[in-house]
Formats: structure tokens, C-alpha cells, sequence
């Protein structure tokens, strides 16, 4: 699906179902990168980058190997300068049966997927076959990858990632520096979940700013996280999706410099 081209479908319980082992699924793909690489500011060692071509996540390159994941078949596969060379379905299995396939194709002894609280399911349930959901969120994540990769042009861009504990796409705008203290805005997409059940782009200003702004597009957000915020039925409601998008991040990223006191 192309961006502003169709429809983007609204969340259901199927969607959200999808989502939530998609989240879990990711970890897989994320694991080479969080056993066998040394740890990186920001743990981007464990990131995935996204394959808007396959719709696919991808993990970091580890000893000439690359793991990664489909979204809308639910399929794990290991490929080697480009070339698949190992492929599991996902559905009927569990977490550890796909952690214990993937260390047998990368010829390790032990994966281990990467430490951090995730939204709560059974570790030993089964993936289910994929569905209607899964092709949602992968169209989801071709639209938001569209979107926001334009924005790396500029020149206080840094890396557009997936980051598997929250399960967003995003990039980080730097105006200070890239250390804990330091301002920058974070932009991106998620599908969703806990206070702000439904697909969004967020714009997350940092340090926590106490001012918020009108915004033309979407609304500052204050329960789920401080900071500009575009929902999906906003989204989908629209004559021109892209556009929409578009201006949203360009105002989101201004309206969260200027509440750090920074030049826009």
C-alpha cells in the first residue's frame, strides 16, 4: 500500500491481536543483535531497520548474517548479502522454538532476545496464522517509513529505527547533543497501545517540556506522553493523507523545539 494512495484500515481486536505478536515477533529479529553485538549508546545495537520493499523489519548485520522479519506472513528468515537462506513461519510456534530455529541458522549455540518490559502475553503460546491485522500493520509501517524517512535530510537527523521495546519507528532530531540530558525531539509512528490505543505520529520533545501548544494538525498530547500527537482516524479522514502527515511532522517538530526553548 502506497502512502496517501488508499485507505489505512482503523484498529480492530484482530489488528490489535496482530500487533501484539508482531511486537513479540520482533524481539526475534532484534536478538543477533542483542546476543552477539556489543552494547551501543541508546542500545541501538539492538534496533531493526524497515524494508518498506519486503514490508519486512530487519535486524543489524552480525558476523555476515542478517535476521529479519516479515510482517504480513509473520515469517522470520536469515539472509546473507541479500540472499534469504533460511525462512521459518512463525505461526504454530512458540517464542522459544523460534529463538532455538534461529540459533541453529546462525550457527550459535544460544540467542538470547533482549531484555525489556513488553506488553503482557504468554511466552509458550503459540504465534497465531497470520491475518487481516498483520497486512494492516505492515501498511502501517510502509506508510509511517515513507513519511518520515524525507526527514532524515536534515542535518540534525540521527537514524531511523525501529525500536523493539516500544515498538515505534522513529528518528531523533539532536539539538544539544545525544546524551541523557541533552534536548532533541524524538519523531515517529507507532501502532499503538496502553493510554493511546490506535495508530499515531508523535512528535516527543525532551527534557519533558511544561508548556504545550495549538497545533494546526493533531493535538499535544499529555496523558500517554508530553508532546504533538496525529491519530489515525485523523488520519484516515483525510482528502490527502500524505499531505496531512507531511505537515504535521514539520509543525510537530517546530512546536517541540520551540517548547525546549530552541531554534526551529
Amino acid at each position: 500500500m502506497l502512502l496517501g494512495v488508499d485507505p489505512l484500515p482503523l484498529p480492530d481486536a484482530e489488528s490489535r491481536d496482530a500487533r501484539l505478536a508482531l511486537h513479540w515477533a520482533a524481539q526475534l529479529a532484534s536478538a543477533p543483535g542483542s546476543t552477539l553485538l556489543a552494547g551501543a549508546p541508546g542500545f541501538d545495537h539492538t534496533t531493526l531497520s524497515f524494508d518498506a520493499a519486503r514490508g519486512a523489519f530487519l535486524g543489524r548485520v552480525v558476523r555476515g548474517r542478517r535476521t529479519g522479519l516479515e510482517l504480513a506472513s509473520l515469517v522470520l528468515f536469515v539472509e546473507r548479502a541479500g540472499r534469504v537462506e533460511a525462512r521459518l513461519p512463525l505461526a504454530g510456534k512458540n517464542l522459544a522454538e523460534g529463538r532455538d530455529w534461529l540459533a541453529t541458522a546462525l550457527g550459535e549455540e544460544t540467542i538470547a532476545l533482549p531484555v525489556h518490559d513488553l506488553p503482557a502475553r504468554d511466552v509458550d503460546a503459540p504465534f497465531a496464522a497470520p491475518g487481516a491485522g498483520h497486512g494492516a500493520a505492515a501498511a502501517w509501517f510502509a506508510f509511517a517509513h515513507a513519511a518520515l524517512v524525507p526527514l532524515l535530510g536534515l542535518p540534525t537527523a540521527r537514524l531511523l529505527r525501529l525500536w523493539p521495546h516500544h515498538f515505534d519507528l522513529a528518528l531523533l532530531d539532536v539539538i544539544d547533543g545525544e546524551g541523557e540530558g541533552d534536548r532533541s525531539v524524538g519523531l515517529g509512528f507507532t501502532l499503538g497501545g496502553g493510554a493511546l490505543d490506535v495508530p499515531y505520529f508523535y512528535a516527543l520533545p525532551w527534557p519533558v517540556p511544561a508548556e504545550t501548544a495549538e497545533l494546526a494538525h493533531g493535538h499535544w498530547e499529555t496523558a500517554a506522553y508530553v508532546g504533538p500527537c496525529l491519530r489515525a482516524e485523523d488520519i484516515i479522514g483525510a482528502a490527502a493523507p500524505r499531505a496531512l502527515v507531511t505537515s504535521f511532522l514539520a509543525e510537530a517538530r517546530r512546536a517541540s523545539r520551540r517548547s525546549l526553548g530552541a531554534r526551529c
